[in-house]
């Protein structure tokens, strides 16, 4: 799997779809909810336009990097959006890549992220199944726990991507086309249509606790 050329495509992707939204889209909600559209892209582009180092003390100081992280994504959100948008342009071809995460972070980052701009929005796009597949690897891998996903909060569940043939794990049964299981793996169970199996409340009722 050529992960860069994946993370190159869904990123010039968001770029070209962010591009055609209006002040209220960027003011809207988005799946995450701290942020609205417009901190979710600040946050895609915070490698690019805030030092790694201000992170780091921010982080110290909040003692969460979790916290630092989305204090970062309000204070970048006030930079210029072409400035936004250019950070984007150049995280397709020089992705920031977190020490031992590998290219899945920043491809993982695009899709979900991706996914959280443009549900909201009904927006559509139909996310290629190799990167599905590669990001539905990676959340299920070591390497995403503890930054992207807790790693408890998939125990005990098996999920199955029936459009792509992709599975994994063992337990209550997550199962659904690739797209929808991926929101709910990563959180956002609100936006997960069309899924079944016992492990579909048991997610969503980890991922709303604390």
């Amino acid at each position: 799997m050529d992960l860069a050329a994946f993370n190159s495509a869904e990123r010039l992707a968001l770029v070209e779809q962010i591009t055609q939204l209006d002040e209220a889209d960027l003011d809207a909600q988005s799946l995450c909810d701290a942020w609205t559209v417009r901190e979710v892209l600040a946050h895609l582009v915070t490698p690019y336009l805030s030092p790694p180092a201000d992170v780091v003390a921010s982080a110290v100081r909040r003692l969460s990097f979790s916290r630092a992280m989305a204090d970062k994504a309000v204070e970048v959100s006030r930079h210029p959006l072409d400035d936004q948008l250019e950070a984007l342009r150049a995280s397709a071809t020089t992705p920031f890549v977190p020490p031992l995460l590998g290219l899945g972070a920043p491809l993982t980052d695009a899709v979900v992220h991706g996914e959280d701009i443009r549900v909201p929005l009904g927006i559509e796009r139909a996310v290629p199944p190799e990167h599905l597949r590669a990001v539905l690897d990676f959340g299920t891998s070591w390497r995403a726990s503890p930054m992207f996903i807790p790693y408890r909060r998939l125990t005990g569940i098996r999920f199955e991507a029936t459009d792509i043939g992709w599975s994994t794990g063992r337990g209550e049964l997550v199962e659904g086309k690739a797209q929808q299981v991926l929101r709910a793996m990563f959180g956002r169970s609100s936006a997960a249509t069309g899924l079944s199996g016992d492990g579909v409340e048991v997610l969503a009722c980890r991922f709303s606790g604390p």
